[in-house]
């Protein structure tokens, strides 16, 4: 805007959004928040109860659950694209001295064995 209407432009240190950005209740990740934070009977709300399902498919071996524990927490593996020969080459990631699925059966038999 070149030239700003002086009756209607902003005064100094006056915000544009005085009320702020809306609540996101009414949102698919404002949703899943609200039903995720809920409690269930065991005392834990059902995100968590989520993540420990998740956790244990993934030390039955279960690739799909595997997978989705191992992006989210070491993130995707990473591509790198050479333009000179127009080819893709995918680096993977090191070989741990064990794998996650072992690492995470371990821990699993643990808290089970301290309950």
């Amino acid at each position: 805007m070149a030239n700003p209407n002086p009756v209607t432009a902003w005064k100094p240190g006056q915000s544009g959004n005085a009320n702020g950005r809306p609540p996101d209740d009414n949102s698919w990740a404002g949703l899943m928040r609200k039903v995720g934070a809920e409690v269930i009977k065991s005392g834990i709300t059902k995100k968590e109860a989520c993540v420990r399902v998740a956790y244990n498919e993934a030390a039955k071996g279960n690739d799909k659950f595997l997978k989705m524990l191992i992006e989210r927490m070491e993130g995707l593996l990473t591509q790198s694209v050479d333009v000179t020969t127009k080819t893709i080459s995918i680096k993977p990631a090191p070989e741990p001295e064990e794998t996650l699925a072992e690492t995470i059966a371990i821990e699993v038999a643990q808290e089970e064995a301290a309950e």
